[in-house]
């Protein structure tokens, strides 16, 4: 068997159900029968840092270096070439269903409030125009009225494409709801967390399966992937926050999200030398791409005049 014949008779799952949640799974689940554990990572919420911590405590060395079109050396932590955990596809069918049902595995996931997850979709992926997403520019600016190529969308126009075009469940996983993405209700999580309070979640976690390591510890010395500092609530107003409440209905009422959160006042204001430094983060992990990209293209310059292509 394979791990969609196992998930569909675990599940009483029909084959097209069974083979789409065995490749969400594929890619987004990490397993490790020493530490007893199953992860299924969520996008957008400290999914990249868990990453990071779980090769951590694999014990083996994932050195940063570019991957595909990722603008940042630690993205590379995303590829299951590269990661050292090993996902559900790769375990044998009684350990498939033991780690999806055994009371002995701690399952965790983690989640977070819609408001917040979509408009760091948005930063991070549209706004700040990754190679990979230049794409849905043309796709938004169309569904908006604008003709233009490089039109740059709003995050009002990612909003309303959304809320018009798009679905919840089958959508691009850096913006589909989390409650069908991570597929919580079929897997029996033993800890779901809320990233705003992600040290806090991970304790219990963490005492089972990396008991001796601190939390707070492992959580700064991983932190990747961060946008940079700024009060996602200012993204909204009544009619933005209504299409993303309906949008995502099912995760905010799951997960126990407030419908009002995007109105509540914001905790405490962003020091300059803060975003200073996270700016200059980002901007460091984008040139080191642009300089590996510059070395190779002239690599392939001398070995093309060494063999006389001029």
């Amino acid at each position: 068997m394979a791990l969609p014949n196992v998930l569909q008779e675990l599940y009483a799952l029909d084959s097209q159900m069974a083979e789409a949640m065995a490749t969400r799974l594929t890619y987004g689940s990490f397993v490790c029968s020493d530490r007893g554990y199953l992860f299924v990572e969520t996008p957008k919420a400290a999914c990249s840092t868990l990453k990071w911590i779980l090769a951590e405590l694999s014990g083996h060395k994932v050195t940063p270096r570019r991957a595909g079109a990722e603008t940042s050396r630690k993205m590379c932590i995303h590829l299951r070439r590269i990661h050292p955990v090993p996902s559900l596809a790769q375990m044998s069918d009684s350990d498939i269903v033991a780690f999806l049902t055994s009371p002995e595995v701690v399952r965790f996931t983690v989640v977070r409030n819609p408001y917040s997850r979509v408009v760091s979709a948005f930063n991070d992926k549209i706004r700040n125009g990754e190679p990979n997403y230049r794409k849905f520019w043309s796709i938004i600016g169309t569904h908006v009225g604008h003709s233009e190529k490089d039109y740059s969308p709003s995050f009002p126009d990612f909003v309303d494409w959304l809320h018009r075009k798009q679905s919840p469940d089958r959508c691009n996983l850096h913006w589909q709801a989390v409650s069908s993405l991570n597929y919580h209700k079929l897997i029996g999580y033993t800890h779901v967390i809320n990233v705003e309070e992600l040290a806090e979640g991970l304790r219990p976690v963490f005492h089972r399966i990396a008991e001796g390591r601190d939390v707070g510890d492992l959580l700064q010395s991983n932190r990747v992937n961060e946008s940079l500092p700024s009060d996602w609530r200012r993204y909204y107003n009544p009619d933005i926050a209504q299409k993303i409440f309906t949008f995502y209905k099912d995760d905010f009422h799951m997960f126990r999200y407030d419908a009002d959160s995007w109105s509540a006042p914001a905790k405490g204001a962003v020091a300059a030398s803060e975003i200073e430094r996270s700016a200059v983060s980002a901007i460091r992990d984008r040139n080191e791409v642009i300089a590996d990209l510059l070395d190779e293209l002239q690599a392939a310059r001398r070995a093309s005049r060494s063999r006389g292509g001029g």
